[in-house]
């Protein structure tokens, strides 16, 4: 009887259209819909498929084990240990055993519903809208983080206030989940840890120059030497992974080693444009003011108080 019902709620859900709205920042606010922790049993053997579901909220995941995987949609990932996962509203799904993970399932913003968690959650087919920001929509599927005991620490704090709420709980929670969002986005993309490039290695080493000479005047021939490769391919092939030119991001450190200046020292402008690479206060300036929309010392009588 459950499996019937189960089966038209789950052709009904097929069916249901679910809602792209695109949210800005103020309204990233995750509320969690449901946790648990699944621990995988020995009656599942090595290879054992679960039955295919559907998503229906933005689901994190954080693997403490395994030697598994699983299919989201028509694609297979191989999951082992310190993996996080993410799976978005309407994808399917379908464990390959064993493994163990904390889940969580979320609204990003703060309109979700109250819906009752496990099966009786499933059974009523309620989609969380697909929400849509860029921070939201450039996480990875799966990713495989430089510590991931930091994610570990987050889920298992999550899931502690879960278990023993207090007053500040429902905050607390919110805190851990953008923490998670902010912590996968800045490795996979603003750093670029997850990389599926040949050219990731490449891409660390020019990073790495780049911070160690930055009060050079730097050139894309002269950086490519130390990196050897040829500067226009290099080029090519940093602009289509990062949408952005070397000299682009050289600029873009430049700039945010010279606010840091201009916030925790006194140094004199041309003291600071010298450091970070500019042959006068002048041109320093003029750059600063093109992309901050102020003035280096306007900049500094803005954010500093004696």
């Amino acid at each position: 009887m459950f499996a019937n019902v189960k089966n038209l709620v789950m052709k009904r859900v097929r069916n249901m259209h679910i809602k792209n709205i695109v949210i800005d920042a103020s309204e990233l606010n995750p509320t969690l819909m449901r946790m648990y922790f699944f621990n995988q049993s020995q009656e599942y053997f090595p290879g054992e498929k679960l039955e295919k579901r559907h998503v229906l909220d933005f689901e994190f995941e954080f693997f403490t084990e395994s030697t598994g995987g699983m299919y989201i949609d028509d694609t297979y990932y191989t999951i082992q240990a310190g993996d996080v996962v993410l799976k978005r509203p309407g994808q399917f799904t379908r464990a390959v055993m064993p493994y163990s993970c904390y889940l969580l399932g979320i609204d990003p913003t703060d309109r979700a519903q109250k819906i009752q968690q496990s099966t009786p959650y499933i059974m009523n087919g309620y989609f969380v809208p697909y929400y849509r920001h860029h921070i939201l929509d450039q996480l990875p599927t799966r990713m495989h983080p430089k510590q991931p005991q930091i994610f570990a620490g987050l889920f298992e704090e999550i899931l502690k206030e879960r278990l023993n709420p207090s007053k500040i709980s429902t905050i607390k929670i919110k805190n851990l989940i953008m923490s998670i969002i902010i912590h996968m986005y800045e490795e996979t993309v603003e750093n670029n840890v997850n990389q599926p490039s040949p050219y990731r290695k490449t891409f660390q080493l020019f990073k790495e120059y780049v911070e160690n000479h930055l009060d050079e005047q730097l050139t894309l021939d002269q950086i490519a030497k130390q990196l050897k490769v040829s500067p226009a391919h290099f080029h090519k092939i940093y602009k289509k992974t990062f949408q952005q030119t070397p000299n682009e991001y050289i600029l873009q450190e430049r700039l945010k080693k010279s606010k840091e200046l201009l916030i925790r020292s006194d140094q004199k402008i041309i003291d600071i444009a010298l450091i970070i690479g500019f042959a006068s206060a002048t041109y320093f300036s003029t750059v600063f003011k093109k992309y901050e929309g102020m003035t280096p010392r306007e900049y500094r009588k803005q954010y500093t108080y004696y």
